[in-house]
């Protein structure tokens, strides 16, 4: 909603619409969620295929005899 404001300011006002819009930004604040525990956690593989346990040119090699 500050875009137009923005682009449409002069230079001298920036400043002090950077302050409104940081104070805009910051003054939401999310309620009490009680229960609510969400951890921070990546997956090890995200995908289906498995990891490369052994040097490349030795997987090649398998990957050609398999073939």
């Amino acid at each position: 909603s500050f875009r137009p404001t923005l682009a449409h300011a002069s230079a001298n006002q920036l400043p002090e619409l950077y302050d409104h819009l940081l104070a805009a930004i910051a003054s939401p604040e999310i309620g009490h969620r009680p229960d609510r525990l969400e951890p921070r956690q990546r997956k090890r593989r995200p995908n289906p295929y498995k990891l490369m346990t052994q040097p490349r040119p030795t997987a090649r090699t398998q990957e050609r005899k398999s073939r």
